[in-house]
Parts: structure tokens; sequence; C-alpha cells
């Protein structure tokens, strides 16, 4: 049977098959070590020990493709919202050409900017001249969300969290309305979990530090390792790094995180598919 609401959930599905596909690229990418890590001796803090720094040798940069894929990700996943609210508010009577325009799925960071929003305010502007005393604008139900509509909307609003500018549904709407004009460059960095493993010759470890969320950019300094009870053939090599393809400048978004934004996406659905009638 035919549901109402079956263009949103093709557009999850359309959004699943490119998460997919972001996965699988990048992974096999990964798996090619596509960069090295090389020590440099510093200055010893004190005698008993050796200072290295760990830095990055980028030997490939990601492919450019992962950020093309990375932004069909993000426009289906807007989809799937924009799909969803557009049979909200139109059930009740088909909106004018200007008011179709302005229909999205809210992702507001305030209260008010929420209230505000086409569709979930009324379509209908005061005529100008009128006092605010006598104006009425539609009630709920005409070419608007209704009420407990509303609510279930307004329970997944950024501005319903402390830190508003992690909400998925705000990062989602950031990053999807800058994939429009240009597209996300795929870089390395490292990640926190699991932490660094080091092998030394000719030594012992005794202090070791990671700086983990940093772009792995050529010359990148990554670790510092700190090396005792050493010989004239003393050298710090790395078994293994976490790291992910990111993607952004300043808040950069992994394939996991862009994960937990298509869960936040197909939970707003699924409350809606449920409760709406086929």
């Amino acid at each position: 049977m035919e549901h109402s609401l079956d263009s949103a959930r093709d557009k999850l599905r359309r959004a699943d098959a490119h998460f997919d596909a972001l996965h699988a690229e990048a992974g096999a990418w990964l798996d090619s070590h596509p960069y090295e890590i090389f020590p440099v001796e510093q200055d010893a803090w004190f005698e008993e020990a050796l200072h290295f720094e760990m830095h990055i040798g980028v030997v490939q940069a990601p492919p450019w493709e992962l950020g093309l894929i990375f932004g069909d990700v993000l426009h289906n996943l807007r989809g799937v919202l924009d799909h969803l609210f557009w049979e909200l508010v139109t059930r009740r009577g088909t909106p004018t050409w200007n008011e179709a325009r302005t229909i999205s799925f809210p992702i507001a960071r305030t209260y008010r900017t929420f209230s505000e929003w086409p569709g979930i305010k009324s379509f209908r502007q005061r005529p100008k001249g009128q006092p605010r005393s006598t104006w009425r604008p539609d009630p709920p139900g005409r070419n608007r969300v209704t009420y407990s509509e509303r609510l279930a909307i307004q329970r997944h609003q950024p501005y319903k969290r402390k830190d508003t500018a992690n909400h998925p549904l705000a990062a989602l709407r950031e990053m999807n309305d800058r994939d429009k004009h240009q597209a996300f460059h795929p870089l390395l960095v490292s990640v926190e979990e699991p932490a660094p493993k080091f092998l030394v010759s000719d030594g012992k470890i005794v202090e070791s530090s990671y700086r983990y969320g940093e772009p792995l950019t050529e010359g990148a300094h990554i670790a510092d390792v700190w090396v005792a009870d050493y010989g004239p053939n003393v050298d710090v090599q790395v078994d293994s790094l976490a790291v992910a393809i990111a993607f952004g400048d300043t808040s950069q978004i992994t394939i996991r995180r862009l994960g937990a934004i298509r869960q936040e996406v197909a939970e707003v659905l699924a409350e809606f598919v449920t409760a709406f009638p086929p």
C-alpha cells in the first residue's frame, strides 16, 4: 500500500545508498595506508630521556570524489525532512507559489526562529494598516501543521539542547547549505580512540602524549614520545594510529558523525510514519 510519506522514505533510502558508498570507498582508501609518520628528535627536557616529536608525512590526499558523495548524503537527508514537512503542511490546501518557496522542515537554534517558521506560523500576513489587536492568522490546520505535529517537530529542534551548534540537525542544515555552493574537501584527522601504539628500538618509552582531532597535513605534529634507557641506535615508530576522513573546516564531520546525523533524521521520519495515515 502506498504511503503519503513514501517520497520521504525514498529519500532516506537514497541517502543510505550514498552513505554506504562513502563508507566503502573511504575504508578502502584508508586501508591502503596513504600516510607515513616519522620521528624528529628534540632537545631532551631531562638528561635521562630523549624527546621525539612524531610528525605526519602525507603520501596521498583523500580522493576528491569523497566530498561529492558526502554532499549527496547531506542533500538526501535534508530532502527527507523537507518532503515530510511538505506533506504535513499541504494536506489541507495547496500553497501558493510564493508560499511553496518557503516550505522547508524547521531547523532552528532559538524558539523565536522556530515559532516564526513558515508552516509553523500561518502563511497569511497581516494586511498593511490593520491593527494587530484585530488581526487573526489562520488557525492550526489550514496550510500549517497541527498542534501535536508542531510539538513533535519541536522535540527535535537544536534549541532544545544546550549545545545547539553540535545538534545533528543544526550540523545538517549548516553543511547542506554550504554544499549548495561549494564542495567539501575530504581530509585526514586523528581520532581519540583507540590511542596510538608506539614502538621503540634500543630504549624504553617512559611517557607519551597524543594530539587527537587534528588534520593530518604534511608535517603536522601528532604526538610526543619520551624514551629512557636508550642506546646509540634508538628509534621510535608508530605501530598503529586511529585516523578518519573528515569533511568541513573548523567544525569537521567524520563519517561516524554523519551516521549520527542520519540516525536523527530517521528518528524524525519514523515518528511521523507511524502516526501519519497512508
